[in-house]
């Protein structure tokens, strides 16, 4: 059972101030890290030593300390600090320690410096309705001001059985490749397509195909064809020895007779 005492220490808090709290409108974390931060210093003596009872303005209270007594995390903590320090309820100090720059925080008690929002209250007008003394604008529908897409596809041509283009493909294939390629490419995709029916539906983007493998296959079988050393022509003859082996002939010349081929 909890059982607190004045006397184990406690915060002198004007009612103008706690009255003011009542009507400002933050985030509970916030609320949070304002306790903190009134512990750490309305809640601690300048110097316990004298009799004065002074209480500390401003303190150095770490992020560590902030995560500990609230339970939010620390870099929560950072960003919650930095929302109140802007909203002018929390002071902010920088003290030189060493070569370390120490933040140091406090309470503004000016609550006129307050940057936030009052407490929400309604009136009674004149007849049976209450309104919100805030009036909170109605927006029309959203309406997309971008502009819509044309998404109206260009018609194809067909070419052979099951190969489709648009004008503007076939033309910049043809610039390419130049017509004669391009109808031998035509053709292989054309026979591919008819010879398997399921690809049909896969090939809808008949540019690309015929850009990708079928570009490959048809002009690298021809870099080949012409990169392929031309063996020479001989024309033979078969001969059969009276021991029954059999021999071929070269008969290409025949004004200087026939000779073995090696």
């Amino acid at each position: 059972m909890a059982n607190p005492q004045r006397e184990d220490g406690h915060i002198d808090i004007a009612n103008e101030i706690a009255d003011k709290f009542g009507s400002t409108r933050i985030s509970g974390r916030e609320w949070q890290i304002i306790w903190v931060v009134l512990r750490k210093t309305w809640g601690w003596l300048e110097n316990p030593k004298t009799d004065k009872k002074i209480k500390k303005k401003m303190d150095a209270i770490s992020k560590s300390q902030f995560a500990e007594l609230t339970g939010i995390p620390r870099q929560k903590c950072q960003e919650l600090l930095n929302k109140l320090v802007s909203k002018e309820i929390l002071l902010k100090g920088i003290t030189l320690k060493g070569n370390t720059n120490i933040a140091t925080y406090g309470f503004q008690k000016d609550y006129s410096k307050w940057k936030v929002l009052p407490k929400r209250v309604t009136v009674t007008l004149k007849g049976n309705g209450v309104l919100p003394l805030k009036v909170i604008e109605v927006l029309p529908l959203r309406v997309n001001t971008k502009e819509k897409k044309d998404n109206t596809k260009e018609k194809k041509d067909k070419y052979l059985d099951y190969v489709f283009l648009t004008q503007e493909e076939h033309k910049r294939l043809t610039q390419k490749f130049g017509e004669r390629i391009l109808k031998e490419m035509i053709s292989e995709l054309d026979n591919y397509i008819g010879a398997m029916p399921k690809k049909r539906n896969k090939y809808t983007d008949h540019n690309r195909v015929l850009r990708g493998w079928v570009q490959e296959k048809i002009l690298g079988n021809k870099s080949k064809a012409e990169a392929a050393p031309k063996l020479p022509y001989y024309p033979t003859m078969k001969i059969e020895k009276p021991d029954g082996t059999e021999k071929y002939r070269d008969v290409s010349k025949l004004t200087s007779g026939l000779k073995d081929i090696p």
